[in-house]
């Protein structure tokens, strides 16, 4: 299989999900807002994290996708004004992703874990035996460092050890063994079908 890559100097692509982004939000602003006068709304995008990792933070896309959420910010806090011009209603945003953010003591919150804050490291100090072959790494996590032993093998951390000493997670047996097809088998009927993998793709 052939993946292409996605160059961070293209500026062809710009933000692949917006006019998508438009039609939803004015879908939400022109009618649902008004029409149904919900009591609690939950409105979530890709962008700009789609496209910030396709193509890398400080790309031009990647900016494309932040104008393009402004200017939907902006749809919303209108229709928001318009109709609530004699009442107060909270309203909050949130970004679930900031890619290769680093707070004021410069520890990384871009979500729990990245790849850059794993730094191989010695066996821990009160390190049990893993059952195999493994690597330690330090994970470092804000002021706190998780000692993690990953297995090539096995593809799975047989032991986790926490910041505290103690040991979070142990993985006493491995099946190598293969796995018949029916365990695979899927049982969806009278189910809605949503392949999710096939519409992020298109993007």
């Amino acid at each position: 299989m052939t993946v292409a890559a996605r160059d961070s100097a293209d500026t062809t692509q710009g933000a692949p999900e917006d006019a998508a982004n438009k039609y939803m939000m004015s879908v939400y602003t022109r009618y649902i807002l008004p029409q149904k006068q919900p009591m609690l709304s939950l409105i979530w995008f890709r962008t700009p994290d789609n496209v910030e990792h396709g193509y890398g933070p400080g790309s031009a896309n990647m900016k494309a996708g932040l104008r393009s959420q402004n200017a939907r910010q902006g749809e919303l806090i209108a229709a928001l004004r318009a109709i609530t011009a004699s009442t107060t209603l909270p309203a909050g945003g949130v970004s679930g992703a900031a890619i290769g953010a680093a707070d004021p003591n410069g520890y990384s919150f871009s979500g729990d874990v990245r790849s850059a804050d794993l730094v191989p490291a010695a066996t821990p100090h009160g390190a049990g035996h893993p059952i195999g072959a493994c690597t330690w790494v330090a994970l470092v996590q804000g002021p706190q460092t998780t000692h993690v032993c990953w297995s090539a093998l096995a593809k799975l951390p047989p032991p986790i050890q926490a910041a505290d000493g103690r040991t979070a997670w142990r993985v006493t047996r491995v099946d190598h063994k293969p796995i018949a097809d029916k365990v695979f088998a899927i049982h969806d009927e009278g189910f809605t079908r949503n392949d999710a993998n096939a519409d992020i793709e298109r993007d």
